[in-house]
């Protein structure tokens, strides 16, 4: 069973780093496998085995709640995705050690909901869905945050038995009247292509309509079921399919201070 570098890396990174790293897309992600490129090695947009993509929580920013005994749950949904026809368990995760600048959930404050996640055929690849809830933490433990409040990263598994992936989720815990509440997530839509038809190895335009709900600045990422994208975390670039068939191809966008997150899939016909 493989195991993802991000692990490996985890520790050895600081903290606001691997957070500037994680907050792209993922994205996304924001959760990618780390590894030398060379002629050999696939390249990061190409998913050739199962990818956690993002995480979308249900609303902008969480109230802290004043004492432990006030429970306080946070919706998150999990996505990933995977050209190989899987079915994935979703289970809570610990990271080890500290990252700056974050809370980080106990490991018992992350409850599954969807224990096997949902799946979902687009074109090449199939879409992984599933849900957690996370709890709060009260006031006490956000004492040391400039704003009362801030982020909470949680560590989520998904595993089938070929592979294993392992991601790092976020959401935004604030005090009650915290301008955080009334964040939300840009819009997202591909205005080129027009026609979703291509030729195999000639490039097809991407463009993408995004605005952020707030001033903050966007960062995009791409995803393919085959062939090479020109900028992959570029709002407009091109793509050129090396495959014939039904092509996937998935696009994101989340908020660098927001966190919060949107996504397309898409299917291409390549001839």
């Amino acid at each position: 069973m493989k195991t993802k570098m991000t692990l490996q890396i985890l520790q050895k990174i600081p903290g606001f780093v691997l957070f500037a790293a994680f907050f792209f897309f993922a994205a996304g992600c924001i959760f990618y496998s780390c590894g030398p490129m060379g002629e050999d090695m696939p390249r990061q947009e190409v998913l050739t085995s199962l990818r956690m993509l993002g995480t979308q929580s249900e609303n902008a920013a969480y109230e802290i709640p004043a004492l432990p005994s006030t429970d306080v749950m946070a919706t998150v949904s999990i996505y990933a995705a995977s050209p190989k026809d899987l079915e994935v368990k979703l289970e809570s995760w610990q990271p080890d050690g500290k990252l700056g600048g974050v809370l980080l959930a106990s490991q018992d404050s992350v409850s599954v909901v969807t224990p096997v996640m949902t799946k979902e055929k687009k074109g090449a690849l199939n879409i992984y869905t599933g849900t957690v809830k996370v709890k709060i933490p009260p006031a006490a433990l956000w004492t040391k945050f400039p704003d009362g409040g801030g982020k909470l990263a949680f560590g989520v598994k998904l595993s089938s038995s070929a592979e294993t992936e392992y991601g790092l989720g976020n959401i935004l815990a604030y005090p009650a009247g915290a301008a955080q509440f009334a964040w939300k997530a840009p819009n997202l839509e591909l205005t080129a292509p027009t026609v979703f038809t291509a030729t195999k190895n000639k490039e097809l335009d991407l463009v993408l309509k995004s605005d952020p709900s707030q001033n903050e600045d966007l960062l995009f990422g791409w995803f393919v079921s085959s062939g090479q994208i020109a900028g992959r975390r570029s709002k407009e670039t091109s793509w050129t399919p090396d495959i014939s068939g039904t092509q996937t191809i998935i696009a994101t966008v989340r908020g660098r201070d927001s966190l919060t997150f949107a996504w397309k899939v898409f299917t291409v016909e390549v001839q």
